[in-house]
């Protein structure tokens, strides 16, 4: 038998009931209809306002919508569910993001420190049976352990001499204070928060932890530990937070684009100063390596002492690059009685220690001239951004002012971090490192100098036309964009420029 024909009715208009904040129907009773299919939506809705009680724990709610025209075969009003994001509550997402967060600045801390205690227990186990240990626990080596791996955040481990007499270590492993800062990035990053509230959480938790080292080694936090442990905690949450995006987005503005601009040129140059340093140690290895060498066999290490006095000095390893970066940049460094500056080197004792072997003999320098290369170095990687600002004066000493300022805290920073502990009487090891305050002003006066020659490099070039005039500059250019190109498309380059 066939179906009849749907009668013809007339749409008419449906207007979406009214509902509160919960979700649930506002509508007055009495200004709802009574025919069959509006009690069916009635019954309906009380079905909806238990399920968007239940979705709120959820990232979901679910919404019934009706059609505000037209309606189906036989005239009732059409329907829809509708799936949005539901309206969560400031405690309910707070609350996850302080747990992600706890978890984030424990967990890293604790990894960071993780790697060096159980290798110095391991050494412990491997070397029980030996006499020469006495009484010493399993304690003891956690203990050893964490007094090493705070020296990497600026605290003094005490060390005992065969002898019976008590002295400190001050020498600053950078590359465990840089370990711990990019492990906490990396956990405040990948923990996706967004509350103020939790940032801070996490920077208190990672503080936690570094006092549960300090409560294990029973060492008391001195003024430059606290200072030291203070900066890299602020710089890692930070870092994290602006790699994971949540961070504000910088206003449109003439000026906070040229401050940010000068802010990355100055990130670059002091990475290019940086690989200047690393490049000299590097050097410094290769030409003396016989004598560092000499130095590792008088020692007549066993083989587990020599994995331990090898790893030790790779740790140390960055501490040294930042003190030939300051040498370049005229402060020099010392090491107990022996100061290494531009104008020379001074004759004097320095520890038994394989690496320190590559430091040149005591006699004279190159002197001033020695922080020409510095300031050709920042020259080339300023002249980018000066390049592409040099059209506006003001936007122009907008960067460059910010590519001084950015450079010379970094470096200061740097120079702070790998120095050691200031008035420490440890003989030869007294007043180990660099000078922050004098790498600041080298470091500001260089930059500067740089960004002025950068400038008149590229003013002196559009002016006078050279690529045209000698080819082989413009081939040199082109070759120079390439690079830059490179470095631009690979992950560090994209980290850099993300803004």
């Amino acid at each position: 038998m066939a179906r009849p024909p749907a009668p013809r009715l007339t749409p008419r208009p449906v207007a979406a009931p009214a509902r509160d904040r919960a979700g649930r129907d506002a509508t007055p009773a009495d200004a709802r209809d009574t025919d069959a299919y509006e009690r069916y939506d009635a019954a309906d809705d009380g079905f909806d306002d238990e399920s968007d009680d239940d979705d709120d724990a959820g990232d979901t709610q679910a919404l019934a919508i009706r059609s505000p025209g037209g309606s189906s075969e036989y005239g009732a009003p059409r329907r829809w569910t509708v799936l949005e994001p539901a309206a969560r509550a400031r405690e309910g997402v707070l609350r996850p993001q302080l747990v992600r967060a706890l978890r984030a600045g424990l967990e890293s801390v604790i990894i960071s420190w993780l790697l060096v205690t159980v290798p110095v227990i391991a050494a412990y186990v491997a070397t029980v049976a030996s006499p020469t240990l006495g009484e010493a626990s399993w304690l003891d080596a956690a203990r050893s352990g964490s007094a090493g791996w705070l020296l990497g955040l600026g605290q003094e481990m005490p060390v005992v001499a065969a002898d019976g007499t008590a002295t400190a270590v001050t020498l600053a492993p950078l590359a465990l204070t840089l370990l711990t800062a990019g492990l906490l990035a990396g956990s405040v990053r990948r923990a996706r928060l967004t509350h103020p509230a939790a940032f801070l959480v996490a920077a208190l938790a990672a503080a936690a932890a570094v006092g549960g080292a300090y409560s294990l080694a029973e060492a008391s936090v001195s003024a430059r530990a606290g200072i030291t442990t203070a900066v890299v905690v602020a710089m890692s949450v930070t870092v994290g937070a602006w790699r994971s995006g949540a961070l504000p987005a910088l206003p449109e503005h003439a000026v906070v684009t040229a401050l940010a601009d000068g802010a990355r040129s100055g990130l670059r140059a002091s990475l290019a100063l940086v690989a200047l340093g690393v490049a000299t140690v590097l050097l410094l290895l290769l030409t003396r390596a016989s004598d560092v060498l000499e130095v590792q066999r008088a020692l007549g290490p066993d083989a587990l002492s020599t994995v331990v006095l090898v790893v030790g000095q790779l740790l140390a390893l960055p501490t040294f690059a930042v003190w030939a970066l300051s040498w370049w940049l005229g402060p020099g460094f010392s090491i107990g009685l022996v100061d290494v500056v531009p104008a020379g080197v001074t004759d004097g004792p320095l520890p038994v220690i394989p690496i320190l072997a590559a430091i040149p003999e005591s006699g004279g320098g190159p002197g001033a001239a020695a922080v020409v290369l510095p300031v050709l170095v920042l020259t080339l990687a300023l002249t980018g951004v000066v390049r592409r600002t040099a059209g506006d004066l003001r936007r122009l000493i907008l960067t460059l002012a910010a590519a001084t300022v950015t450079t010379t805290a970094l470096l200061t920073v740097l120079a702070g971090l790998s120095g050691g502990a200031d008035g420490a009487t440890v003989g030869p090891l007294a007043a180990v490192g660099t000078s922050a305050p004098a790498v600041a002003l080298a470091a500001g006066v260089t930059t500067a100098l740089a960004s002025v020659l950068a400038w008149l490099l590229v003013t002196g070039a559009r002016r006078l036309d050279l690529p045209a005039r000698y080819p082989v500059l413009r081939e040199v250019a082109a070759a120079w964009r390439r690079v830059r190109a490179r470095v631009a498309t690979s992950p560090l380059g994209r980290r850099l420029s993300r803004g």
